[in-house]
């Protein structure tokens, strides 16, 4: 018994129930203690389930929630170890969660704040849309299912006045529901349970993406003309026959990344590569589903495709010839 009572107090440390460290980090207790501090945590079934979690996650900085998010790494500089005493440059990024689960909120940014990000969390899907209009945040983590109103109604709300980021972070994994994320104009799509190194990647992936676009360099400051169709990267804007072209920051992307490489076969992997800084894990849709909302609205065919034609088993070409013949 004193062994687990001392294994207990190890694994609690300075986790983030302070209900349940006051009788785990004094000494081993006697036997004849031991039936009153039992009734202690059976009255407080709160204290006793935190202290089975720091156990059995076997979490220093607690919790990791096991089964929502897997906290158990540690906080993360850009080449993948500990964060140095000197903070990057995300100091000056601002995140917004928006997630009913409060314990899971609170865990998220203890996190990402480990690593330098600066967190606010709103819990009332009501709330959501006036908070990322006003507040415009460098970024949005949004869940799906919440009170008052869901994810999909809030990012299809927000969309034309937000320009920032929508990182969907819920525990519907269907197909469906992420198609259709990232076709109201969320800019990535995650499912719990997801270890916090690959949501923090993907959350600077996003950042790096728009601070790049805000900042562009000058080799970067170009404008590709292929017949009516132009795309201009400095302005991050593009045009047919004149007319804007309405594009979300991903598909923007997309659509330079594949128009700065006419001719060349590019890979989901190296698309994933060059956009988000991780490695493709071979189930992601978004790419396809960002191909097929840019194909209408550069003037190609959807159903047969002359512009960004897909190369079976290989990735996305686009043909400048077929643009420059657009009338």
């Amino acid at each position: 018994m004193n062994n687990l009572w001392i294994t207990c107090g190890r694994f609690v440390g300075e986790g983030p129930f302070p209900e349940a460290r006051p009788q785990w980090q004094r000494a081993a207790p006697q036997p004849d203690e031991l039936p009153s501090i039992f009734k202690d945590l059976q009255r407080d079934f709160g204290a006793a389930l935190n202290t089975i979690c720091c156990v059995f996650c076997k979490s220093f900085r607690g919790a990791r929630l096991a089964g929502l998010l897997e906290y158990n790494d540690p906080p993360l500089d850009g080449r993948g170890g500990a964060v140095a005493e000197a903070q990057m440059d995300q100091e000056a990024w601002r995140i917004l969660i928006v997630e009913d689960d409060q314990r899971l909120a609170e865990l998220t940014r203890e996190y990402l704040e480990s690593n330098g990000l600066q967190v606010t969390i709103e819990a009332d899907g009501a709330q959501a849309a006036e908070r990322i209009i006003n507040e415009r945040p460098d970024l949005v983590v949004l869940d799906l299912m919440l009170p008052g109103e869901d994810g999909l109604s809030i990012c299809r709300k927000v969309r034309d006045r937000y320009d920032g980021p929508i990182l969907m972070l819920t525990a519907r994994a269907d197909d469906l529901d992420q198609v259709l994320g990232l076709e109201i104009g969320a800019d990535d799509y995650v499912c719990k349970p997801v270890r916090p190194r690959l949501l923090l990647a993907r959350i600077r992936a996003l950042l790096r993406r728009r601070e790049g676009a805000e900042t562009p360099t000058a080799t970067s400051s170009k404008r590709l003309q292929y017949g009516p169709l132009v795309v201009d990267n400095a302005l991050r804007e593009a045009w047919l026959r004149g007319e804007g072209i309405e594009l979300t920051g991903a598909e923007f992307d997309l659509l330079w990344l594949l128009t700065s490489n006419p001719g060349r076969i590019m890979s989901r992997e190296h698309i994933f590569t060059e956009l988000r800084g991780i490695e493709y894990d071979g189930q992601d849709r978004s790419i396809d589903v960002r191909i097929s909302r840019i194909r209408p609205k550069i003037g190609d065919d959807p159903d047969h495709p002359r512009l960004i034609k897909t190369v079976r088993g290989k990735g996305y070409l686009f043909v400048s010839e077929a643009a420059e013949a657009l009338q």
